[in-house]
């Protein structure tokens, strides 16, 4: 059997927060229901599963808020235009026959874990749906996470985990439980992110394995003072980071079976709704609907428009009854770009060889012409640049966007971060990538200091342009940033942080003849 099981709570959310608000004529919100369902029914579709379970998070404390006071405390609770949906879509999911499950001090990860464990006992297969990574840790022969992203869903099994992390599944649970999860205010070891968390755990297996080889020579004497310190948040960490597989649920694949449910009444809910497409989508025309008036205003029929190079404003994304997905601003409807957006922040002078860089992305370009490149910054050498640019037939691709003050914003919409220079000292933007979460492709004139996450990457200048397109292309980003400034701060690279360290340099300093 192919068991189906999603994680209510977070594909709703990624509903909720991926549509803009919808109301009925009344005032009722139904942007969460709507999208909801398309999630639900493009599943279904892609997969076939025979039985789907939908778990639900209660509002009751778990067993591990009950072990950590400061378990998830830094969540804000839900929005009351979501809060507001969330029984009618509940109640519609009963009417349409599937089976939803939660239970009280439980997390809708543990009913994840349990099912997907008993359906490999049962000699079956598991389809785990969820925008959560925690759930990776769940990956194995028997059991897929589909993870769901802003732009995609990606089906995660244990190749892709080796390749992408470069570990077995379970051990991200040992990652965890160093480097900790600042979503989830788990503690992890101060000081210890990302990257060094892989490092120790590939090499010495599990957090155990570390414990037990904290003497060895591959343990930098900081770390192992971070480590030695720490191996009570370490531990907690763990237990709060490992997803359960014994939730007192019911676990017999075949009890998620869809039911018959009460179509009449499904039809009446998403009429009321007045998502008359959807009941066409559910096949509910038997049911007794009514069917839209007669009489009601036609909706006024919009050509979509190319989305324009450089945005401004709050931008909205949209779904239509058939799945194809739309941005909206005020009363503009975009076609969703699906050019790739290579970037560079700081001042186009020679420090920062923006000719080469240049010649980088024309040889980007050539392999993929979906590449664009956006310029944060001036300097001397922009009217350079900009013959660069038209001498390889590549203005259009180019965008020049001057001076900005909110850098951030530009680098969470980059794939890739480029920084080719002829010489730095230690590269703020580099450090500000790597906290958007942007892969990073560096000359090996650039410090590696700054290099605290895996995201960066390095080439010689030397290199042929083909091998720096070739790496461009391995490294940029498919999909949604992963937040790394957590990690960035635990690891000193934080303003206050930085200050501190700069007034005690002066402090020294100043005290010398």
């Amino acid at each position: 059997m192919k068991l189906m099981v999603l994680d209510g709570n977070s594909l709703v959310n990624r509903a909720f927060f991926g549509i803009k608000l919808l109301t009925t004529k009344d005032g009722r919100y139904t942007n969460a229901i709507y999208g909801f369902q398309n999630i639900l029914l493009n599943l279904l579709a892609a997969h076939k599963p025979d039985a789907v379970a939908i778990a639900w998070d209660e509002r009751a404390p778990t067993f591990r808020h009950n072990a950590y006071d400061g378990y998830k405390a830094t969540r804000h609770g839900m929005p009351e235009e979501l809060a507001q949906q969330m029984p009618v879509l509940k109640e519609l999911l009963t009417d349409l026959g599937f089976v939803q499950v939660s239970k009280a001090g439980w997390e809708a990860d543990d009913i994840l874990g349990t099912l997907a464990a008993a359906c490999e006992a049962a000699g079956g297969t598991t389809l785990l749906a969820t925008g959560d990574r925690d759930s990776l840790q769940l990956v194995d022969d028997a059991t897929t996470v589909l993870l769901a992203t802003n732009k995609e869903t990606i089906p995660m099994d244990p190749a892709a985990i080796r390749e992408k992390y470069g570990i077995e599944p379970p051990q991200l649970i040992d990652v965890k439980s160093l480097m900790g999860d600042s979503s989830d205010n788990i503690p992890g070891v101060p000081g210890i992110g990302e990257k060094t968390a892989l490092a120790l755990i590939s090499k010495f297996g599990s957090l155990q394995g570390v414990y037990d080889n904290i003497d060895d020579k591959a343990v930098k004497p900081g770390q192992r003072a971070k480590l030695t310190a720490n191996r009570d948040k370490a531990d907690l960490s763990y237990m709060l980071g490992t997803i359960r597989k014994d939730a007192p649920i019911e676990t017999d694949p075949a009890a998620y079976l869809r039911q018959p449910g009460d179509p009449a009444a499904a039809a009446q809910l998403l009429a009321a709704l007045e998502m008359h497409k959807l009941v066409d989508r559910w096949g509910l025309n038997g049911g007794t609907a009514p069917a839209p008036s007669e009489n009601a205003a036609p909706l006024e029929t919009v050509e979509p428009s190319p989305l324009p190079l450089l945005l401004e404003g709050r931008f909205y994304a949209a779904r239509n009854a058939d799945g194809d997905w739309y941005l909206v601003q005020g009363q503009d409807v975009y076609l969703p770009d699906t050019d790739r957006l290579a970037g560079f922040v700081g001042r186009l002078n020679h420090q920062k060889n923006p000719l080469f860089l240049m010649e980088v992305f024309a040889a980007m370009a050539a392999q993929d012409p979906h590449w664009k490149l956006l310029l944060v910054g001036t300097g001397e050498m922009e009217p350079e640049m900009r013959a660069a640019a038209a001498s390889r037939g590549l203005t259009d691709r180019v965008i020049f966007a001057g001076v900005q003050s909110d850098v951030p914003a530009f680098m969470n919409a980059f794939d890739l971060f480029l920084l080719p220079s002829n010489f730095e000292g230690s590269p703020v933007t580099l450090v500000e990538a790597q906290g958007c979460g942007v892969p990073c492709l560096a000359s090996t004139n650039v410090p590696d200091d700054g290099s605290v996450t895996d995201l960066v990457h390095f080439l010689p200048l030397a290199a042929p342009l083909t091998d720096w397109a070739a790496k461009a292309e391995a490294i940029a980003a498919h999909g949604d940033h992963d937040d790394h400034w957590a990690a960035l701060s635990a690891a000193g690279y934080e303003l206050k942080t930085a200050a501190r360290r700069m007034e005690q340099l002066y402090d020294k300093l100043g005290g010398q003849p």
